[in-house]
């Protein structure tokens, strides 16, 4: 059942600067135990960040897999988009302008906002929703 709702708000207008983010929120957490899964809007940006978690070296190894292809194992982040989900994970990074509807799942959903006009509507709108459900989603400004 969702319980929390986080919005870090980036001055940036780059979708790279989503993902670098990305690495340093999940990097604190998955050592937690925490099992996340990344939603993706489609299958490439799902290809084109898995490449970038790869090979960044501005991050810590982060183990995740995506859920499109063969994986004998388990991590504990996985990436995906509206074709393809996981079973059981805890928090959900939504990257999609739209919120799905398995989000009620997931304990927390995190949204990483950049200034990009598309996505700030999409955001805003988000945001609308998540306060409909009775939750107050806590901000964070990141320089």
């Amino acid at each position: 059942m969702l319980q929390r709702v986080d919005f870090y708000i980036l001055n940036s207008h780059q979708d790279q600067d989503r993902w670098r983010i990305l690495g340093t929120l999940l990097g604190r957490q998955w050592l937690k135990g925490h099992r996340f899964h990344i939603h993706c809007c489609d299958r490439n940006e799902c290809a084109e960040l898995d490449s970038f978690l790869w090979q960044s070296d501005i991050t810590d190894f982060l183990p995740h897999h995506r859920l499109d292809t063969e994986f004998a194992g388990d991590s504990p982040i996985t990436l995906g988009y509206p074709q393809s989900w996981p079973e059981k994970r805890d928090i959900l990074v939504n990257f999609d302008l739209h919120l799905p509807d398995t989000m009620h799942s997931f304990e927390r959903v995190l949204e990483i906002v950049v200034q990009d006009p598309v996505w700030l509507n999409a955001q805003r709108d988000h945001y609308r929703q998540f306060k409909k459900m009775g939750l107050t989603p806590q901000i964070h400004k990141l320089g």
